[in-house]
């Protein structure tokens, strides 16, 4: 049997110092101040974030109740909808079984119990106005039952998150022990950057699995550098407390593989490769074997990604890997600093530069140190000593977890870019050597302080600026504003829309309509309903919407006081196009989300529907419109302009269709003053003696852009098909022109005589 003893480790390389790192202190002056502002400001992100709204929490937060209430780990099913902790079901349980620890003696009731989702969630969609909210909340919720128990996890998250910025400087200080600025800056960066922040003050698994890898790497470095039976043991459990946390866990079991062998390759000891392998890979497979065992039982498969991925949204086919960094990279550089919430609160674009120049510069000054180190032809000359075997340790660890993030992107639409800070270690190290690195030795303290300094203001405003406010419920309205339409709609006899303004426009594909409503209570409710605002354009199609509980998912009708009034404004996008211009039109109605009923609409004492239409909006021309094919010019009494003309051969329908064939004509009009009136406009067909042949009379834009609604200068392109008459008659040809329908009086020319414009004969246009 082999006996573990450190003196049988054959002796250190020459070049190379094989011992144990000194202690470090733990508490120098300028870390001590750092960990002591990361937890005030984390607090500050905790308390501003309500329960259940930080990323992906209102799921993780069950799989702590299935622990907490002894009905032991969640069974995953395929349907998403059929898992109360959603696809972090599926996640290995340490995290969870440690919050359940902590808030075992807490009343949270069973698993889903104390958390009421808003079904109009924007969740992962930043740029969508509102809705930012994935639960409703009470006053004070955060204080008992199971928001009690979710901040209680987050502080233990909070103090995880700690750690994990101590074990950053630690990592730093032993890859560069003669730079101790730069390690306090890797310590920096990682604990002020407000991603890092947030997630540290939230129920999320991502909190412990950081701080296991950091710990892991730390543990492989003291494994390899100094073996010993008590450095294998450690290793052995830190390697499967981590592949008990989350799948990225198990990333370290094949670094600590390679560590080890070369290692012994290093020191041609491969029989205490194996001995000292078989140790700490052993205590790890005890350790979290029976998780693998299980979902190898229940999925057949021991990761459990099968039924993971059968929860989450997937990627089919899954893009390039070239593809992906190119087309995503924004999205990773966000989610990496600053994106809140749901993954759907944004912070705003300086921001973003900010941390953009931080990058830069430390690139820059990256560059600098490796040109320093090219010339010097060694990494112990400046700002060093580098230690070689330490860096590539934190270094591969750092490739390993984003070459598991750039897969997992591959296969799935949920990736972010703090999914790296299991691997901070490494990224902060190269930001730091790129910000202090440069600096003479003497100014590295003062750098990495003024650079705690600022990155600490940054994260410490966010909170305030963007968190808070997304969370914020509008406040009842003092008086009703009197410019308002006042439309008065009982919805029920609960609800009533008291005004409602729609704005003109116009307005264009991908723009949003913000819809102001003034609500009031008629009496007091006990369930929320959910409001639509939808947008219809000609033909009754639907092609914009916006369904949600009032105040944007923040004012929910079990809320309101009876007497007071409230206030949206609701962004409604248009979403399908549909030619433009055209007038669209909105309705608005009030549901109840579970069933989908609506209520009855009542305005003046009679029954209007259960969809009122309150206004109509614009629907601008899309830019870019090809010119008219024939240039030819009309002015119909000093109030339409019509400038160019397209007539497209006849147009024969396919076998079956009853309708005749038809001209296509497109006409370019535009207002020449103010019109006040709607009026009509005809397209004849003249046959040689003057009778009319065939016609297509109506409104322009199919009815659906009046010629009161034009605007002074605006350009409509109206597009029409004119039936060709049977037989075709040689020498007919396209007149042009406009009428009062109320009276079938015809709009005079003043630039010819008549009332009307031959656009010449259709014999060659057959």
């Amino acid at each position: 049997m082999t006996v573990l003893r450190a003196r049988s480790v054959p002796a250190a390389l020459p070049r190379e110092q094989e011992r144990e790192a000194p202690p470090l202190n733990f508490t120098p002056p300028g870390l001590r101040l750092l960990l002591g502002l990361f937890v005030v400001i984390g607090v500050m992100y905790l308390l501003a974030t309500p329960p259940f709204e930080a990323s992906d929490e209102i799921w993780h937060y069950p799989f702590v109740q299935f622990l907490q209430r002894g009905m032991g780990l969640p069974v995953q099913q395929p349907r998403p909808e059929d898992n109360l902790a959603r696809q972090e079901g599926g996640q290995p349980p340490l995290y969870y079984a440690l919050g359940a620890a902590l808030t075992f003696w807490a009343d949270t009731g069973p698993p889903g119990s104390g958390i009421e989702p808003n079904p109009h969630a924007m969740v992962g969609v930043p740029l969508t106005p509102g809705n930012k909210n994935l639960a409703i909340h009470q006053p004070n919720d955060r204080w008992h039952g199971a928001g009690l128990a979710v901040t209680i996890i987050r502080f233990a998250s909070l103090l995880m998150g700690a750690a994990s910025v101590w074990l950053v400087h630690r990592l730093a200080l032993l890859c560069a022990p003669g730079a101790p600025a730069v390690a306090l800056g890797a310590a920096a960066v990682t604990a002020f950057n407000p991603e890092f922040l947030f997630i540290s003050a939230a129920v999320n698994n991502d909190n412990l699995m950081t701080l296991l890898g950091l710990l892991g790497v730390e543990r492989i470095r003291a494994a390899v550098v100094a073996p010993s039976l008590r450095n294998s043991v450690l290793l052995g459990i830190v390697l499967g407390l981590a592949a008990l946390t989350k799948l990225t866990g198990l990333g370290l079991l094949p670094l600590a593989g390679l560590a080890l062998l070369w290692a012994a390759w290093r020191r041609r000891a491969f029989g205490w490769l194996a001995a000292h392998g078989a140790l700490a890979f052993g205590l790890a497979a005890i350790l979290a074997g029976w998780w693998y065992v299980r979902n190898q039982i229940l999925y057949g498969d021991p990761t459990g990604l099968s039924i993971f991925l059968k929860i989450v949204n997937t990627r089919n086919p899954p893009p390039p890997i070239w593809e992906l960094i190119v087309n995503e990279f924004e999205g990773f550089r966000i989610s990496f600093w600053a994106l809140f919430g749901g993954v759907n609160i944004l912070a705003d674009r300086p921001t973003y530069l900010f941390y953009d120049l931080v990058s830069l510069l430390a690139l820059a000054g990256l560059a600098v140190v490796g040109m320093r180190w090219w010339r010097a032809r060694s990494v112990h000359r400046y700002p060093g000593p580098l230690d070689a075997s330490t860096t590539l340790i934190v270094l591969a660890w750092t490739a390993i977890v984003a070459a598991g993030l750039l897969r997992w992107s591959q296969t799935t639409l949920a990736s972010q870019g703090r999914l790296l800070y299991p691997a901070m270690a490494g990224i902060a190290l190269l930001l730091a050597l790129g910000l202090v690195g440069p600096l003479p030795q003497r100014l590295g303290g003062r750098a990495a302080g003024a650079l705690a300094g600022v990155l600490a203001l940054v994260a410490a405003g966010l909170p305030f600026r963007f968190i808070v406010p997304a969370y914020t419920a509008p406040p009842p309205l003092a008086t009703i504003d009197a410019t308002m339409p006042r439309l008065d709609i009982d919805f029920g006899d609960s609800i009533r829309l008291v005004a409602a303004e729609v704005p003109p426009g116009p307005y264009r594909h991908t723009d949003r309509v913000p819809v102001r409503l003034t609500w009031q209570a008629l009496r007091p409710l006990d369930r929320n309903y959910s409001v639509f605002v939808h947008l219809f354009a000609r033909d009754n199609r639907k092609v914009g919407w916006y369904d949600t509980y009032p105040g944007l998912g923040l004012r929910p009708t079990r809320d309101w006081k009876l007497g007071e009034v409230y206030q949206d404004v609701v962004p409604v996008f248009i979403e399908y196009l549909t030619e433009g211009p055209v007038l669209l039109r909105v309705e608005v109605g009030v549901y109840e989300y579970r069933t989908g009923e609506r209520l009855a609409a009542r305005a003046g004492g009679r029954e209007i529907g259960t969809s009122p239409v309150i206004g109509w909006t614009k629907l601008a021309d899309p830019p870019g419109s090809d010119p008219p094919a024939v240039n030819v010019r009309a002015d119909f009494d000093g109030l339409i302009r019509l400038d160019g003309a397209t007539i497209v051969p006849a147009r024969r329908f396919p076998p079956g269709d009853t309708r005749p064939p038809a001209w296509h004509v497109s006409l370019w009009l535009e207002a020449i003053r103010p019109i006040e009136r709607d009026y009509t406009m005809f397209v004849h067909v003249l046959g040689p003696d003057g009778r009319l042949l065939s016609q297509n009379d109506g409104q322009p834009v199919e009815n659906a852009y009046p010629t009161s609604r034009w605007e002074v200068g605006e350009r409509v392109i109206d597009r029409r098909e004119v039936p060709v008459p049977a037989p075709p008659r040689a020498g007919a040809r396209l007149v042009v022109g406009f009428y009062d329908a109320s009276t079938g009086a015809r709009l005079p020319r003043r630039d010819a005589p008549g009332d009307f414009l031959d656009l010449g004969p259709l014999d060659g246009i057959q």
